[in-house]
Parts: C-alpha cells; sequence; structure tokens
C-alpha cells in the first residue's frame, strides 16, 4: 500500500511515465525489462506525461482479449499479426502499463465483448499480476460472459538456468500465446510462426 507500479514497454510510454512519476507525491516503482532497452519509437523532444494508472488499448479486436505486460506487449503483438494473417483472428490487445493501480475496468469491458481471456505476465507463475486480474474477472458480475476459462502465460516456477541451450524455451514468446490463443478459440493449427531470435 501507498507504492505504484509501472511497467512500460515503449520508449514513448518510459519517458511520458517517468516524467508523472517524477510529480506524483508518492514512491514510485519501475520495472524494466532487458529486452525492452533495444526497442525504438517515437519520443516527443517537448515534455509531456502518460497517467500512472491507465492501460493502453493498442489494438482493437472481437474474438479474444490479452492483457500483457512490458516485454510480451511485444510477443503479443507479433502473435496478434500472426494470427490475423493467418487464421483471421481479432485479438484485442491491453498493454497494461500499470500494475499498481490496477484500472481493472478496461479489462472488464474488453472481456465483455470478447468473451476470451488471456494475462500474459514476464513475471514468474506464481505470485503474477495475471493471478490478479483473472481472480478479479472471474469474481466479478461479468463472470458468465466468457465463454472459457481464462488462460495465465508467465514464467514457469523454476530457477531461470543460464545456458542458451536451456533458456531458448525457457521464455515466453509469442508463438506461446498465438498457441493458448488457438487452443481457446478451439481452432486446429496449420502454420508456424517463424520466430527471430530475442535480443
Amino acid at each position: 500500500p501507498g507504492l505504484k507500479v509501472i511497467m512500460p514497454s515503449t520508449p514513448y510510454d518510459a519517458k511520458g511515465m517517468i516524467s508523472s512519476a517524477l510529480e506524483d507525491g508518492n514512491p514510485v516503482i519501475c520495472l524494466e525489462h532487458r529486452w525492452l532497452y533495444w526497442q525504438k519509437g517515437p519520443v516527443p523532444l517537448k515534455d509531456y506525461k502518460v497517467p500512472l494508472d491507465q492501460p493502453r488499448i493498442l489494438r482493437k479486436g472481437k474474438d479474444i482479449t490479452i492483457v500483457s505486460t512490458s516485454y510480451l506487449t511485444i510477443e503479443a503483438l507479433r502473435a496478434a499479426d500472426f494470427l490475423k494473417k493467418y487464421y483471421n483472428i481479432s485479438t484485442e490487445i491491453i498493454d497494461l502499463i500499470s500494475i499498481k493501480p490496477l484500472d481493472l475496468n478496461t479489462i472488464l469491458k474488453s472481456v465483455a465483448k470478447t468473451k476470451n481471456l488471456i494475462v500474459a505476465d514476464t513475471g514468474f507463475s506464481t505470485g503474477s499480476i495475471a493471478n490478479d486480474i483473472i481472480y478479479e474477472v472471474m469474481s466479478s458480475n461479468k463472470k458468465t460472459i466468457l465463454r472459457s476459462f481464462p488462460k495465465k502465460i508467465a514464467m514457469p516456477n523454476v530457477p531461470e538456468p543460464t545456458s542458451y541451450g536451456l533458456t531458448k524455451n525457457f521464455y515466453v514468446r509469442a508463438n506461446k500465446i498465438a498457441d493458448e490463443v488457438l487452443k481457446i478459440l478451439n481452432i486446429k493449427k496449420n502454420k508456424e510462426l517463424n520466430l527471430k531470435e530475442p535480443i
């Protein structure tokens, strides 16, 4: 209690949220994924602020909602492009950007529309923010609208390996997200997502 926790995934949001944090009366923690340091995007030279409590809807969709954090937003967008191109699946992507405070209204409105939910979290499965989101969605008055049980995608509950051979399949990538979407929508997989190696 008393802390605010942000997880921007774009250069624009990173600068804007840090500017907002500097003027906020509460302590703000900014969690950064190391794979995001190579992301490129427009950043205005002038001062601007991004609210610390409003998730960003990056893509509108009607078939399934993906709520993502940090670097997994990048992977969710890649998965969404693949699913649209080869399966004509319309994915709504919500970049959480703030996990404390957590805006549930945006998520609930999206799920009410798509009736399917995946939460992609860069943290470990145990104790992840995905658990809180799924709990809140399932315990809301709108729980009956879901066509399937929400799916959590996070890192496994094992120590992070150090060798490349083991880490290659340790981290969540776009192919994992796409596979879970197809399973939830009960669509047979007939095309593989061609992934580039992460930085």
